[in-house]
């Protein structure tokens, strides 16, 4: 368990490899939240963003057909929420690794989250940096 300075909350490591190119899918319904996420992870040589959607159910289709290695989601979405999300990607792939970016930072979404599966949790407060090395650390 790893408790950050600021706003992250919880994440679990395992181990990189140093060459390979994560796959990313970002899942966010807010259009300029998700192009600055794809902003700052395609500035980064370690990333490659493979997928987006606006929510759950588009997401889970599209986690299917490109395989990420990592999702950031938001917890508050229309149709299927992050909540289920986390838990219908992890039935899916449970080797797919999941990072929760929300502004829930009460304990009832903490704990749903983790029952859901999980392996990261931040507050969208989060400096860059933090989304950054926390993306690394769940790898």
């Amino acid at each position: 368990m790893f408790f950050g300075p600021h706003s992250a909350l919880y994440f679990s490591q395992t181990e990189r490899s140093m060459d390979k190119k994560y796959r990313i899918m970002l899942v966010e319904d807010h259009a300029i939240i998700r192009e600055g996420l794809r902003s700052l992870f395609s500035s980064e040589g370690d990333f490659e963003i493979v997928a987006e959607a606006e929510e759950g159910r588009t997401a889970l289709r599209l986690a299917e057909n490109h395989r990420p290695d990592l999702v950031v989601t938001d917890l508050s979405m229309p149709q299927m929420d992050g909540i289920e999300l986390i838990a219908a990607l992890k039935k899916q792939n449970p080797k797919i690794r999941v990072i929760a970016l929300t502004v829930h930072r009460n304990d009832e979404y903490v704990l749903a989250a983790l029952k859901a599966g999980v392996d990261g949790y931040l507050l969208k407060e989060v400096h860059y940096s933090e989304l950054i090395s926390s993306a690394l650390t769940v790898l």
